[in-house]
This record gives structure tokens, sequence and C-alpha cells, in this order.
């Protein structure tokens, strides 16, 4: 609906950029392009047909060097050097460059104005022209060059892969030939080297001794495991006897321990048995007894033996203990003296061993030089042309077709990004959900965009049917009838938030209406201010309200008689500034008192309610009042307020018409609610020409 209501703004917008992508298909000049594929690889020199195997990261630097030279300026100019004129010729023009400078260029061309033949121009244009271009690592490279005739982008793309082609093929005999070179002098250098280590290494060969290192080394390292196997015994033995002396020591000390030793054991035990031998007499006899003194001195001399051996067996541990030591320290000498002649060996053969190492080392370069100078085994760029260029007559820029697809799509997005800010930022209201939903009014109704009124003109409009104004106030007038739930309203207030809304016209559509149904029908123009009413009805404006309202003393209802049988009018008469006093005194009451007893219907027609508060205070003389808003340009906001102000003086609001609908902008949306055609035979440009009369009429 919203694509609908706003597809003016759609339309113009596609309309822009087809117009524009249009002027920009047929103003710019055509560009051709031609392209020339060439293969890029590595190959021995000796054999370019074998390909080498080369890893990724290396083959895109290759890549991308060979990228540099097409794009260098040095390659340019030798490029340059083999073209013709003609190729010359379109190279003066300049770069290509961007659309709009394309575009000052072709107004330039077109006056005449061509560009210049000097070198660094040419140069300039051949470079920006020229396209280098590779494909997903592949081992090709496209040369892509653009011109204004596919021709001449052909011939320019073949001269610089010849070129191209050729330069590298000089490139790899140069390359060539520095190697051979290079490799001559490396291996004489490497000759030179080879004879000066040769010499040295015979020299040290001669020398006495060295043949006989060997051999030396051999008898040392088995000397060396005797001396280490025989500190291994010393070791033992220094760890038995320092046992021993420990044992001897603490048996001195009276320390309890292990009796290794005959002797001491026996005279251990000696020493015991009198020791218990005394202590059992001692027990019986006294201390002076015979028996009592032998023993003890048994025991005194069992006890001088027994520390006799000791001091021996101590004395003999200890000599055996500095023997072991002494033995022990022996070996580790002989053992270091061995260590150190076999050092000596060892480094006298590691030096001979170095030299020839370093001498078969060098004769193995030569060999390896003289291999690579036998065979030529440089690597080498390979080149092979994969596709020469040919003239095209598709045009790369502008491509029409694709600009027409991107403008269509792009004007139709554009478009509706447009229509729907226009719509969401669009505070008017348009529809009745914008009344009950957003306002939280009943809605009443939709009266269309009708022609401008002549005066005098209500009557003969409600009778025309191809405009449905008629029918649509036909069920604004049934909406207020039954559309209220208590007692049917009699007098019935139209205002609206602004001016020029066309309150007047509904109110004065419906009182004809009314009128029209058999019933009596009174319109009061109360818009003392800005009168309407007796245009609309073709009546004298005055006497009017406003004379009825200044008189003096008791006022009486004077009315005319309106268009249509059983509809009596009271215009507004002098307009008044002061109409707020003049309506809520009590004239105004009586008035209206005596035209509801007199009148099935009253219909009022007031001042606008936004900054005016004639309309609130009509509001609190009548049964309801319906607010009329104009289609697309009232706010809601305003519609809110007058609601508001209504509801704070206790006015019943009946609800909104919806006035001056656009129904050939709303027809989508609109065709749902109401069809003013409805019923009409034999007309079948009846819609079309409603629909133009419509959109020719300003607000009614």
């Amino acid at each position: 609906m919203i694509l609908v209501r706003r597809r003016r703004i759609v339309a113009v917008a596609l309309t822009i950029a087809l117009v524009g992508t249009t002027i920009y298909n047929y103003t710019l000049r055509p560009v051709y392009q031609g392209m020339a594929v060439v293969g890029i690889n590595e190959a021995a020199a000796s054999n370019p047909l074998v390909r080498m195997s080369i890893e990724l990261v290396r083959f895109r630097a290759i890549m991308e060097r060979q990228k540099l030279i097409l794009k260098s300026p040095e390659f340019a100019s030798r490029v340059l050097s083999g073209l013709g004129p003609a190729e010359i010729r379109e190279l003066s023009t300049g770069p290509i460059g961007t659309w709009a400078d394309r575009m000052w260029a072709e107004w330039n061309r077109r006056l005449g104005n061509q560009g210049s033949d000097a070198p660094q121009d040419a140069t300039i244009a051949f470079r920006s022209r020229l396209g280098i271009a590779t494909e997903n690592d592949s081992t090709w490279i496209d040369i892509q060059f653009s011109a204004y005739d596919p021709a001449i982008a052909a011939s320019i793309a073949n001269a610089t892969l010849d070129t191209y082609i050729r330069e590298t093929n000089e490139s790899n005999t140069r390359a060539v030939e520095a190697s051979r070179k290079s490799l001559g002098a490396q291996v004489d250098e490497k000759e030179q080297r080879l004879g000066e280590q040769l010499s040295g290494l015979r020299e040290m060969g001669g020398k006495a001794g060295v043949g006989d290192i060997e051999v030396r080394k051999a008898m040392l390292e088995r000397e060396f495991r005797a001396f280490q196997e025989a500190l291994i015994n010393a070791q033992t033995t220094r760890v038995g006897r320092e046992a021993r002396r420990k044992e001897a020591t603490q048996l001195r000390g009276g320390i309890a321990a292990v009796r290794s030793d005959p002797l001491i054991r026996a005279a251990s035990a000696k020493v015991a048995e009198l020791e218990d031998r005394e202590a059992t007499l001692l027990a019986t006899l006294g201390p002076r007894h015979p028996d009592v003194l032998g023993v003890q001195q048994h025991l005194q001399g069992a006890r001088q033996r027994l520390a006799t051996e000791l001091s021996s067996l101590e004395e003999g541990a200890d000599s055996e203990y500095q023997l072991a030591v002494n033995e022990e320290a022996r070996l580790k000498s002989n053992m270091a003296r061995i260590q150190k002649e076999l050092a000596d060996a060892e480094a006298e053969s590691l030096g001979y061993s170095i030299e020839r190492k370093k001498f078969e080392a060098s004769r193995g370069s030569i060999d390896t030089l003289l291999q690579r100078q036998a065979d030529s085994s440089l690597i080498i760029i390979d080149t092979q042309v994969i596709q020469n260029a040919r003239p095209v007559r598709s045009a790369i820029s502008p491509q029409r077709s694709r600009n027409f697809g991107y403008a269509l799509l792009g004007g139709l997005i554009i478009g509706i990004l447009l229509a729907w800010l226009a719509d969401r930022f669009d505070e008017s209201v348009q529809s009745p959900e914008d009344v009950m939903e957003g306002i939280g009014l009943p809605f009443l109704g939709i009266v269309p965009l009708i022609p401008k009124l002549p005066q005098g003109a209500i009557a003969p409009l409600l009778g025309d049917s191809k405009t449905g104004f008629a029918d649509s106030l036909r069920v604004v007038r049934t909406n207020i009838i039954y559309g209220s739930a208590a007692q049917r309203p009699k007098v019935l207030v139209f205002t609206s938030a602004s001016p020029a809304e066309g309150k007047s016209t509904v109110a004065a559509g419906l009182a004809v209406l009314f009128a029209q149904n058999k019933a009596r029908v009174l319109l009061i123009d109360c818009d003392l201010r800005r009168p309407s009413a007796h245009l609309l009805m073709g009546v004298p404006p005055n006497p009017g309200l406003s004379a009825l309202l200044s008189a003096e003393g008791p006022v009486s209802l004077v009315t005319r008689t309106g268009p249509v049988r059983g509809l009596d009018v009271l215009p507004a008469g002098t307009p008044l500034n002061s109409s707020s006093e003049r309506l809520g005194s009590d004239g105004m009451k009586a008035i209206i008192e005596e035209a509801r007893s007199r009148y099935d219907w009253v219909i009022i027609d007031s001042p606008p309610a936004l900054g005016l508060s004639d309309a609130a205070i009509v509001s609190t003389l009548a049964d309801g009042i319906v607010v009329v808003c104009s289609g697309d340009q009232t706010p809601r906001q305003a519609v809110r307020h007058v609601a508001d102000q209504l509801r704070a003086v206790k006015a019943s609001v009946l609800g909104v018409v919806l006035n001056r609908v656009n129904l050939s902008r709303h027809s989508y949306y609109y065709g749902r609610y109401y069809s003013p055609h409805y019923g009409t035979e034999g007309d079948a440009d009846g819609p079309k020409k409603a629909g133009r009369e419509a959109r020719e009429s300003p607000a009614q």
C-alpha cells in the first residue's frame, strides 16, 4: 500500500536513474579491450622444455616481479618505440580515466581539441591503459590494453606481448653467459685453493709419528682401562679398611661394635667372664675375701690384654687405610697422565681429519661446479604465448545492458526507500487506520476529492453520481445515525483542525442529504469569521446569525429556504471578530433550543478548533461533534489536539470524516472501503474521468 500510495516517488526515482543511465551510455565514447595471454614458468637453461617445480611462495614472488617489469616506465618506453602512427595517435588522447574524465575528453574531441603527441604523454597514457592480471595462482599473465579502437587495442596488446617475450629471451641469454663466466671464475679459484689444501695435508701426513697415532691411541686406551680397574679395586679396599679403622676406634672408646678380630673377641669374652664371676662372689662374699681379690687380679690382667689388643688393632687399621689411600692417589695420577696423552693424540688426529675433510669438500665443490658448467643448469624464466589479442566488437565500457539493469535495480531500491521514508515521516491522516489506531477516534467515512464548487452548486453536485460525492456522504450519514450506541444525536457540530479542510462542504452536503430523506433540517453557519454556507446554498448572507445575536431583547429564529425541500439555512451574516462571546451568549442557546424543537436535524458549521474557542463553545450546545480532516494534509497530532480540546469541555466527539481523498492515488487501498461508480452502467470511462477530475481539481 505504501508503494501504491507513493508510486509517483518510485516512478520519479526510476525515471531519473534510467535517464541518467541513458545519458551515460550514449554520451561516453565506447572503450574496447585487447587481451593477450603469456605463460610464465621456470626451466633449465640447457633444456627449456623441462619445467622446474617451484613452491607457491616463490612462484608468487616470480609473478609479482614479472608484473612489475610489465608496468615499469622503461618497459613502456621500449614498447612505444615499436608502435606505428595510428597507435601513437590513439595514445595522444591521454589516459582514459574516470567516466567524468572520459565525458570531458569526448566533449573536447567533438570540439576538435585533440591530445598532445608528446612522448611523456604517450608513456603515461600507455601505463594507465595497460592492465596486468593473474587468476588464482595460475601460471599465466593476462596483458590487457584499453583503447577507443578495438583494432588498436589488440595491436598494442600484441606489441606488448612480443616486446616482453623478446626481452625475456634476451635476459635469459645474458643470464646464461654471465653464469658461465661466474662459474669459470669460481672453478679457477677453488682449484687454486684445493692445491694449497693438498700440499698442507701432505706436509701434515709426512710428520713423524702421525701415522702411528691410531696405534698409540689404542695402547693408551688399554692402559687407561687397566688403571681404571685397579682404581676400582683400590677404592673398594680403602672403603673396607676405613670401616675396620672405624670399628677399632669405636672398640677403643668403649662403644659396643661387632668384633671381627678373633683375639679381640677372645679378650672381650675373658673380661666379660671375669666380671660375671666378680659380681657373683661379691654377692656372697665380702670384698676382702681372697677369692674375690684373686678374681679381681685376673680381671685387671684380662683388661690390660684387651687394651693392648685394641691398641694394636687400631694401629694396624690406620696403617692399612693409609696404604689404600696412597695407592688410590697413585692410580688417579696415572689415569690423569694417560688422559692427557689421549687428548694430545686426539687433537693431532682431529686436525689431520679436519684438513682432510676440507680437502674432500673443496674437491666435491669443484666437481659440482664443473658439472653445472658442463650442462649449463641455470634456472631461467620460460615464456610461452598462450593467446594473441584479437579485435573485439563488444565494448567493456559502457556496458549498456548491465548499466540499464543496475539503473533499474538501483532506481527501484532508491524509490522504495524514498517512498518508505516519505510515508514514515508523513504525519498526515491518510487512512481509516490512522484515524482509529493513530488518533483513537471513530471513523465515519471517506469523501473523495471533487472539482471546485461554484456558488450554489452543492445540490446539483449531490445529484452527479460520477463524482461519488453523494454516495460517500450517505455512508457518513448512515454512520452518524446508527453509529452511536446512545440516543440518536440531533444537533451536530462540524469542525476541523485548520481552515480549508472542507468542513463547510461536508456539513452542507449532509444537510441536503438529511433533507432528501424527508426530514426537517436546519443548517446554521456559526463560522462568523469566514462564513461560506450562504455560498454553498445560494442564499443571501444577510440577515444572518450575527444580526440575531447582536439584537437587543429576546432572540427569535429567522431562517431562509434552502435549495431543496425541507432544508432551511441560517447564514452567518456580517462577519464578526469577537465571535466567541456571541456564540456563548444566551441568545445562541435560545436559537439552538428553538431549532431543536422545530427541526429533525440541526447541522452547525463551526470555525476551526485549533487556535479558536468557537468550536468548543458551540460543541457544549450540541449532541455531538464531527471532526473533518483533509486526507494527506492534516497532521494526526493536530486532530489529537482538537479531540483533547473538545473532550476538555465534555463534548461528545462522534468521529472523524476523512475529506478530499485522492482516490486515484489511493485506489488500491480505498477500493476496499468505497467505489464511487457502483451502480453506474454504460459508462466505461467513468472511473478514468472521475480520476482525472480529482487530479485536476483543487481542495474543496
